[in-house]
Order: C-alpha cells, then sequence, then structure tokens
C-alpha cells in the first residue's frame, strides 16, 4: 500500500499509518522548549541545490551572507542572490543580484568567508563553458572552461569553495562530467589544476561533498548519480596541498590533473548492492561534509525497497548515515534517522536532507516527512497532509540518537538545511514552500539566528 505525502488524510491518524521495522506505538514529536522561543526571520525568495558550499558564511564583521536562487512562484524567476543578513537586528541589508538564469536550484552560488570579505560563485548548470568568482558587491570574473563542453562534459556547475593551505580554491563539475580544481592566492587570477575525481564509468558523473580542515581538502564522492548508477557507493579521500590525493589512511594514490583517481580507489564509505532492477537496489548519495572538533564529519543518505509489509509514503525508502573519522584513519559509519520519502517521483534520491554541527559533530539537523527515530509518517493538524519538518539530533552514544522538533505541523515543507556559527550567534536556514522538481519550486529561505 502507498501513500502519498501529499494526500495522507489527517483521519488516518499517525498510529494507523506505522511502518514495519520503525518501532511500535504512536509518537508525537516533541514540541520545541516553549521556554527557549526561536524566531524565524524570512531571508527572501530563493531555493540552493546542495553541492555548492558553503551556501551560507558569517564574515569578519559578524554579518550572515546567503546564497540562494529565486524560483518559479518568486518575483524574479531564475534571479541568482547572495543576500546579507545582519545578525544584530535580523534584518536583510543588502541582496546582491549575481545574474537571472533559468529557474533552476543548481544555480545557486557559493559564499567562502575570505580575509577582508566574502567571495561569491556559481555556474549555469547548463552547456556553457564558464563558471563566475569574485567578491560580494563586486564585478565577477567570468571563467572559460571549453574542456567542459568536450565529451562527455555537459557544462558547468556546483561552484564548492573553500580555503587549503592559505589559498582559495574552488571545485566545479565540467571537464569530463566530474570534479575540476581552481586554485587562486588572491581570488583576482586563478590556475586551473585539472580533474579531482575521474569517472568510474565514461558518461557517469560522481557526486562530491568537500570540507577544509585548513592544510587538507577532504572529501567524500558517490560512484555517480544513484537514479543512474546502479548500487551506488560513497568513498572518501584528501587532497593535500601538493595536488596529491590520498585514502582516508594517508596513502597516496593520486594526483589532481595529471592522475585523477576513481571514486573506488579512496575507501569505502557506503557500499551499494545492486538489485534485479533499479527498484531493487540499495545505492547511497552524500549529503554534507565538515570538520567538527577536527575530524570530518559525514552525512550520507541510503535509498533501499520498502519491506513487503510496510505501510509506504512514497515509491521509496530513505534513511541517513552519520559517518566520522577516526583517530586511525578509519570510519565510524551508523544508522542516524529515517528520512522519509523522495521529495518527487522523477528523483528517486532527493530527500530533505540533514547536516553536521560544524562546533559539534554529535548534533545535527535533519529534514524528514516521518520521525526519525520511529518512522510514523509527520501528519499535520494544520492540513491533514504530511510535509517535511526540521529536528535536532544529539548523539547519546554509539548508534542512539534523541531528537527534538524544530518545526511541526506546518503547511508546507521545510526542506535542505544548513547550519553556521560566527561572531557568537548560531544560524539554522533552510528552504520553507513548496518543492515540485530542481526547476520548479516555489521556496523562501528562513533563518532562526541564536
Amino acid at each position: 500500500m502507498e501513500i502519498s505525502r501529499r494526500n495522507l488524510l489527517r483521519s488516518a491518524g499517525a498510529g494507523a499509518v506505522a511502518i514495519a521495522g520503525s518501532g511500535a506505538g504512536c509518537v508525537r514529536p516533541a514540541l520545541v522548549d516553549p521556554q527557549h522561543p526561536a524566531a524565524t526571520t524570512v531571508i527572501g525568495p530563493g531555493g540552493w541545490c546542495w553541492f555548492q558550499s558553503p551556501r551560507a558564511v558569517i564574515d569578519g564583521r559578524g554579518e550572515l551572507w546567503i546564497g540562494s536562487s529565486q524560483g518559479s512562484g518568486a518575483p524574479t524567476p531564475g534571479s541568482v542572490d547572495v543576500t546579507r543578513v545582519d545578525l544584530r537586528t535580523q534584518r536583510v541589508m543588502v541582496r546582491h543580484r549575481l545574474a537571472v538564469d533559468r529557474v533552476d536550484d543548481h544555480t545557486s552560488p557559493s559564499v567562502l568567508a575570505v580575509p577582508g570579505g566574502v567571495q561569491v560563485g556559481w555556474a549555469p548548470h547548463r552547456r556553457v563553458d564558464w563558471l563566475e568568482i569574485g567578491e560580494a558587491g563586486g564585478p565577477l570574473r567570468r571563467i572559460t572552461r571549453p574542456g567542459a563542453l568536450t565529451e562527455p562534459g555537459r557544462g558547468t556547475s556546483y561552484v564548492s569553495a573553500h580555503l587549503v593551505a592559505g589559498q582559495r580554491w574552488v571545485l566545479y563539475r565540467g571537464e569530463s562530467f566530474s570534479w575540476n580544481l581552481l586554485t587562486s592566492v588572491d581570488g583576482t587570477s586563478w590556475t586551473a589544476r585539472g580533474l579531482v575525481v575521474a569517472p568510474g564509468v565514461s558518461g557517469h558523473r560522481p557526486y562530491v561533498h568537500a570540507a577544509s580542515d585548513g592544510e587538507r581538502l577532504h572529501l567524500v564522492v558517490s560512484d555517480g548519480n544513484p537514479s543512474e548508477f546502479r548500487g551506488t557507493g560513497i568513498w572518501c579521500g584528501a587532497i593535500a596541498p601538493d595536488l596529491t590525493i590520498a585514502t582516508a589512511s594517508g596513502r597516496t594514490i593520486g594526483r589532481v590533473g595529471t592522475a585523477a583517481v576513481q571514486p573506488r580507489a579512496l575507501s569505502a564509505l557506503f557500499t551499494g548492492r545492486r538489485g534485479a532492477d533499479e527498484a531493487a537496489d540499495t545505492d547511497g548519495w552524500t549529503c554534507d561534509l565538515q570538520i567538527a572538533h577536527r575530524r570530518p564529519t559525514a552525512i550520507l543518505s541510503q535509498r533501499d525497497p520498502w519491506p513487503p509489509e510496510a505501510t509506504r509514503i512514497s515509491r521509496w525508502r530513505h534513511r541517513y548515515l552519520w559517518a566520522r573519522q577516526r583517530g586511525d584513519g578509519r570510519w565510524t559509519v551508523e544508522h542516524l534517522a529515517w528520512a522519509g520519502g523522495e521529495l518527487y517521483d522523477r528523483q528517486p534520491d532527493y530527500t530533505g536532507l540533514a547536516v553536521v554541527d560544524p562546533a559539534d559533530p554529535t548534533r545535527v539537523v535533519a529534514s524528514t516527512n516521518v520521525h526519525p527515530a520511529t518512522a510514523i509518517p509527520l501528519v499535520s493538524e494544520v492540513d491533514g497532509l504530511v510535509h517535511h519538518e526540521l529536528f535536532e539530533g544529539r548523539r547519546q552514544g554509539e548508534g542512539q540518537w534523541t531528537w527534538r522538533a524544530i518545526t511541526e505541523h506546518s503547511s508546507v515543507d521545510n526542506l535542505r538545511p544548513v547550519l553556521v556559527h560566527g561572531a557568537g550567534r548560531s544560524v539554522t536556514a533552510w528552504m520553507r514552500g513548496t518543492y515540485r522538481a530542481w526547476n520548479d519550486f516555489d521556496t523562501d529561505i528562513v533563518a532562526r539566528i541564536a
């Protein structure tokens, strides 16, 4: 039996749709502590994909910067924006428009706090041979990459920016339909370093999350898009300042540009399984990677078939996995939470997503349309429908997490959270609204500032 998350009737009741194997009983999400209320600030219309990073930063002056792209119902559909927020007054101060492109959440820009300012960058996620990088509020420099249109390349996308050993590094998808690296000392002159991840199979597209510990750039990498690559696995490693690529244990296996590595040459985090057909596969994808307490910590998503006896709220079942590197280089990977159903049918692996707190690896924020501990669908008392809500999770021990609702009984979805710290402030930002597809969404960016 399958129940649409849009059409689940309130009269069904949470207890009537308990999912087998997820724990018995009707468990209501915990309420936000009324003694510590948190005001939600509406930043404005916008959305984001989840492979550009950072999506939000707090700069050296203590101001919040958020990159986003406006969706279908926005005043300027397709506008690529960077917004500055005064954390003290929680007011939007400036909205910089970088470009107006087609409606596409993949065009959302990255924002990187650098000495004296904020670097922004974006790419248009279509068959063009350029990306743009510059300082917030200033002109952008267009960097052309003709090889991004050479087969199997399909253009440029996903500008992901980092500081490594005092230099600015930008990852983007371009040449070979995979991830390449640009580096710069000052943000003005950029050097192309070449391919970072070589597709394991030509035409497939690995997906990367990256995070810098100051001296190395850590990576988690998928075999490809899990809706295309059967039994998608997740792998991890790191790039040193000399551009050598190493496994999680530190063994050098390649070099950016001259000896890019395939995903499976890296250390295994998650091994997918190929079933009789796509619907029977177990596939992984990456959600987030942070350097928390000086070690890389990641969240992965897993998609697998529903058990035969389960009451389904979508076509596929999802869960989040928490992964953290230990002192010996190996990783702990454990079940974190039930992630509910996909956002829409044509993308089986699009979940609400979850993120690690960069200040505390044992704290996460997850978006899900089922209770993260019990998998009971979240039926809103407002409209009787199932919506994605946000939960804060805290790790109490190995494989043990407790959960507190951040949002509840919403009339729209709460998706793709981001956590950022700085200037004595903690900010949780997310997309709130209706998400129909990557090129058709009507969401606002909202934030809670503590």
